[in-house]
């Protein structure tokens, strides 16, 4: 999907937000128009990379929204959270900063630790992101996002079952620019971005860009009194581009991104809430040092070069990630109904890859070898009460063994109130290899025909180690009682004596998988402006392991998908047309569910295997009618179904899987000229995403807290929704000053996420999160 403007200015503005890496800016808007030449007003094409070379994105034969820098500046996105408004087929969950989740056309993996992967592949500058979280950054200085949809394992590689999201950053160029922005908002808000291009010398280049951003929580602990949902973030991105001759490019790039916040915030909707059940009358949220907080170190070395009949790519890469989150699981106040987790991650992963691109005769080819290393090391904290432990023992029938009279028979009293605290240790080293090509011949000038496959080699390695249960404050003696009399409850060792291995024992596993992913297109041009494709493309998803579920395996993922697609424009290039149609089937699907284990009277997060299968369609449309008037229409619909599934004893093939089937962006920008005074730029866009599907295990679920909640209580819950965001901006002829207003979520429409049920059912504490409110403010922005 592209973004722009109907009038000429405001086309050439945002060609040269938009402009790839080599092309030339366009004049600024305002210059005058060349002499003799009629104003044309005309779609302009964002230039993409989503076959590793650059192409008008109406010649690419995939489904694709696109996004430019001007359009993400005049929606106010800031991340790839907010985007998803504005592209059907995509769902972002970044209530967790550090851990969000992206599934595209309805295939939505869950986060199990380290020990998995995506299956949307995340990209920035062509360099992989293992961990969902790296990629959760500002767009301070981008020039686009890329949102490919369906398998892409054949050019991006293992872990893109689902789709690939690339984001390309601004690079350093040889003409002096330089920007300041400030924006300020509801909620304290204070955004201040700088930028610098400087040309030290003909050959070398230096651009550094930074972000301080402030917003204190939208929302109000009554507990304490503490904001919750706050931004606290700094990040900044130093790059050096040489070229010493001119087919010779070097950029050598450090990014790095600081981050402090409050954790997701657990509104309480059960007996033990404190607000009768309405998640927005009062909110109880006691979480123990609560935090959440992220930093990112970056280092990458692209290095290019044209030889006469290719051109040959080196990308090099070092990362460094770690995260720390601890979050309340039950949106209470009450000792005895407290619960609180706590990840911690440190990851370091290399990558490189080494590509060749060039055009033979009829054929445009592309070919290469990549590497990847990561080492994970995550430690999961599960943290209760000795208060909430005697209610999980309660629910058992057994009496309370922290609370008088009990705790003199076991010699544990003194210790009421007391954090009682389990951890799962994991380490995860992985290696993949892959050799990769993909050809594209020109059977005739009109009809193409690419074919294309990718070699893969995963290696991967895993523990757990899950020590004894920790009381703090409890003495030796007490220590030794809590294990013998009660144990861990949380994380244990499966089995039973005497094969049972002993508390803190460390479990590894090892594995290696082998895949090949091709793709077919065939593409048809009936003329420079109507395209028509039909697409064979395989995806893979590397096996892996549950953090939490002790020598647990699963194998990997894949999905084959069929897809047939029109790009069109019409009209001198002012109405486009654009529609795609897909089936796919997803096999060995995996997610984690909620179940009974043995020798813990709690559930856990067990890993759960089905097969899916989907089909829907893509539409976009733009419209230019008038001179400065610009209408989109962008749609997606989407029939995710599970072909094979058993959940809580519940066959559930045949049924949705719960994505809401359709999801409409329309969408609207005039631009008014008044002439040496400048421009007005209106903007709105409204998104609208239908109900969720319900199946089953859904009603199963809702019966076991029936007794708990009232569901009229909770905003949006399985129900449609609908996002509207509004800007008014002002820039002079020359484009050096702009003023803007905004407003996101104009109507402040109020939803909250699904239903957890991690408490639920233990505690009687089940929960849900906040989406985010109405957002407005101003921003200023000058460029010299």
């Amino acid at each position: 999907m592209t973004r722009f403007s109907g009038t000429a200015g405001l086309a050439g503005f945002l060609l040269a937000t938009t402009a790839c890496w080599g092309q030339a800016p366009a004049p600024p808007q305002g210059a005058p128009a060349t002499p003799g030449a009629a104003p044309k007003q005309a779609i302009e094409e964002v230039v993409v990379t989503a076959q590793l070379r650059s192409q008008k994105i109406q010649k690419v034969p995939i489904s694709i929204n696109a996004f430019s820098a001007a359009f993400i500046k005049q929606t106010g996105s800031q991340t790839l959270g907010d985007l998803q408004k504005y592209t059907p087929g995509l769902t972002v969950d970044d209530t967790s900063t550090t851990q969000p989740t992206f599934s595209l056309r309805g295939v939505k993996p869950d986060d199990f630790g380290v020990g998995t992967d995506p299956a949307v592949g995340l990209y920035v500058d062509g360099y992989y992101s293992a961990r969902s979280g790296e990629a959760l950054v500002f767009f301070d200085d981008v020039a686009r996002v890329e949102v490919l949809k369906g398998p892409q394992g054949t050019l991006f590689g293992r872990n893109t079952a689902a789709g690939a999201i690339s984001i390309v950053t601004n690079k350093p160029t040889d003409k002096y620019e330089a920007m300041v922005d400030y924006k300020v908002g509801n909620f304290n808000k204070q955004e201040a971005t700088v930028m610098l291009n400087l040309p030290v010398s003909d050959t070398f280049f230096v651009r550094v860009d930074g972000i301080i951003n402030r917003r204190d929580g939208y929302l109000k602990n009554d507990y304490n009194g503490d904001d919750l949902s706050n931004e606290h973030n700094e990040s900044v991105r130093v790059s050096a581009r040489w070229q010493p001759t001119p087919d010779t490019d070097v950029i050598f790039a450090w990014d790095h991104d600081n981050t402090n916040v409050t954790p997701p915030t657990a509104l309480g909707i059960g007996p033990f809430a404190g607000n009768g059940g309405n998640p927005y009358a009062a909110i109880f949220d006691r979480v123990i040092n609560g935090q959440e907080s992220r930093r990112l170190d970056d280092l990458t070395l692209t290095a290019r070069h044209d030889f006469d009949n290719f051109t040959l790519t080196s990308l090099s890469g070092y990362k460094f990630f770690s995260t720390q989150n601890r979050e309340s699981e039950t949106g209470s106040a009450l000792a005895s109904h407290y619960f609180d987790t706590e990840n911690v991650e440190n990851n370091h992963s290399l990558y490189q890859e080494l590509r060749a691109n060039g055009v033979w005769r009829d054929l445009t080819w592309v070919a290469g070898v990549s590497y990847y290393q990561e080492r994970a090391k995550q430690q999961s904290i599960a943290t209760a009460l000795t208060n909430s432990i005697d209610t999980l023992i309660g629910t058992q029938g057994f009496p309370p063994v922290f609370a008088e009279p009990i705790c003199n028979f076991v010699s544990l009293c003194g210790l009421l109130g007391d954090p009682w605290q389990e951890t799962m240790s994991n380490l995860g080293q992985y290696n993949a290899t892959s050799v990769f090509g993909d050809v594209t011949y020109a059977i005739t000038p009109a009809l193409n025909f690419t074919v294309g496959a990718r070699f893969t080699d995963d290696n991967k390695k895993f523990s757990w180690q899950a020590p004894d249960v920790q009381v703090i404050g409890a003495d030796p003696d007490q220590s030794r009682q809590i294990r013998s009399v009660i144990g861990n409850i949380i994380f244990t060792y499966p089995g039973t004596p005497p094969n049972q291995l002993p508390q803190g024992t460390l479990v590894s596993r090892s594995d290696n998988w082998t895949n090949v992913s091709p793709r077919f297109v065939l593409d048809y041009h009936w003329t420079d402006d109507v395209m028509t494709y039909v697409s064979a493309t395989y995806g893979y998803k590397a096996g892996g392991y549950n953090s939490v579920e002790i020598d647990s395996r699963f194998l990997p993922e894949k999905i084959q998908s069929y897809e047939v697609g029109v790009k069109s424009d019409w009209l001198n290039h002012t109405l486009r047309f654009n529609l795609a149609g897909y089936y796919y089937i997803y096999d060995n699907f995996q997610s984690i569910a909620l179940a009974p284990v043995q020798n813990s009277i709690v559930p856990q997060y067990l890993t759960q295997s089905g097969d899916l299968e989907g089909k829907g369609a893509d539409l976009e449309v733009i419209w230019l009618p008038l001179r400065g008037l610009t209408l989109s229409l962008d749609g997606g619909y989407v029939d995710s179904t599970w072909k094979k599934r058993i959940q809580d004893d519940l066959n559930l093939a045949g049924q949705p899987t719960g994505e809401p089937e359709l999801r409409v962006v329309a969408g609207a920008d005039y631009v008014y000229s008044l002439g040496q005074t400048g421009n007005l730029r209106f903007h709105v866009t409204n998104s609208f995403t239908s109900a969720e599907r319900r199946n089953d295990d859904t009603a199963f679920q809702e019966s076991t807290i029936a007794n708990l909640v009232n569901f009229n209580l909770l905003p949006g819950y399985f129900k449609s929704r609908n996002l509207t965001d509004a800007r008014l901006t002002w820039s002079d002829v020359r484009d050096h000053y702009e003023v803007a207003l905004y407003a996101q979520n104009l109507f402040d429409n109020r939803y909250v996420t699904d239903i957890n049920y991690i408490t639920a059912t233990t505690l009687g504490t089940p929960y849900v999160r906040p989406q985010a409110p109405r957002f407005w403010g101003a921003e200023l922005t000058y460029k010299f």
